[in-house]
């Protein structure tokens, strides 16, 4: 459809973000007309999982939309958590291939772009469009939207925030809350370890909730096997997941909830995936600013240079 000032509506390429999986926390944007995803290396996205087939479905521009397809994959592949062989996707649909779970995105509108090149135009001529710089997918989902496009959301709120965190409290802060809301959770841990023990980062208990602190072998669970993990304790369910940085637990996210299940882990996973990257960069900034502050008091310098070369005396 084209406007009356000649701007022509076409379709933006959706996108797919994992939501847990060897690619979780990352957000991919779909080819032009046609894709492949499976463990081979050619693949337009290839995963590395063993529980994905070599070629295990592709995407596909059809006139009616976005099309997925199984290609005969060995575990199959589930929209929606129902099998298909070859189905139309629908802005929110949710993808499963082995241990790898996805969220297919499109706009909710169509973003308008030129028809003509702008320097032959005539300005007066145009109808100009424009949106906020902040993503509609970063606001809150209405009521009504189904529970897949609500985590997706969730998660691209709070790793907007996390960017933005300047220090260890604030990003704790917006970390335990954000999982808070995703999970309905009773409380919530951040845990790092450093100079050869475990720090408490940040934490958020519901009100009225009154319970002893988290055991030392979930933890040490953690710090051993590397991987999430989900459990009860007499009436109290967890689930925890390590804080990779270089592929070795340097923290831990621990959640208790009243209701926990499989599909809650895989989320926790997702969370603490791309927050463990956030967590060591502010915790090295923090370290940084404390050695700064304490050469500069040995030093007794008035001003913040080091140096005292002839180049850095003419600079301070």
């Amino acid at each position: 459809m084209t406007s009356a000032g000649g701007i022509l509506n076409s379709q933006v390429h959706p996108k797919l973000i994992a939501l847990s999986g060897p690619l979780a926390g990352s957000t991919f944007t779909l080819p032009e007309k046609e894709g492949t995803v499976g463990r081979a290396p050619y693949n337009w996205l290839s995963i590395p999982s063993s529980t994905v087939s070599r070629q295990h479905f592709q995407f596909e521009l059809a006139s009616e939309g976005w099309k997925i397809r199984d290609l005969d994959s060995h575990n199959g592949t589930l929209v929606n958590d129902a099998p298909a062989r070859e189905r139309l996707l629908n802005n929110g649909d949710q993808i499963r291939a082995g241990d790898s779970e996805f969220v297919f995105v499109t706009e909710e509108e169509d973003l308008p772009r030129p028809s003509a090149n702008l320097a032959d135009t005539d300005l007066h001529t145009l109808t100009l469009y424009s949106r906020e710089a902040e993503s509609t997918l970063l606001q809150p989902p209405p009521e009504q939207a189904p529970p897949a496009e609500q985590r997706m959301r969730a998660l691209l709120r709070l790793s907007a925030a996390l960017q933005s965190a300047l220090d260890r409290k604030t990003l704790g802060g917006q970390l335990t809350s954000s999982v808070m809301e995703m999970l309905d959770a009773e409380r919530v841990f951040v845990f790092w370890r450093e100079h050869g023990g475990v720090t408490e980062i940040a934490s958020a208990i519901r009100e009225g909730i009154h319970r002893a602190a988290v055991p030392g072998t979930v933890l040490e669970m953690i710090w051993v096997s590397g991987k999430s993990l989900l459990g009860e304790a007499g009436t109290v369910r967890w689930v925890t997941a390590p804080l990779l940085v270089s592929g070795r637990p340097s923290g831990a996210l621990y959640v208790e909830a009243a209701k926990l299940l499989e599909e809650h882990l895989d989320l926790v996973t997702a969370v603490a995936t791309f927050s463990a990257l956030a967590v060591d960069q502010l915790m090295r900034l923090e370290d940084l600013r404390v050695d700064n502050k304490l050469l500069r008091e040995a030093a007794g310098l008035a001003h913040e240079m080091i140096g005292e070369s002839a180049v850095m005396k003419r600079i301070y």
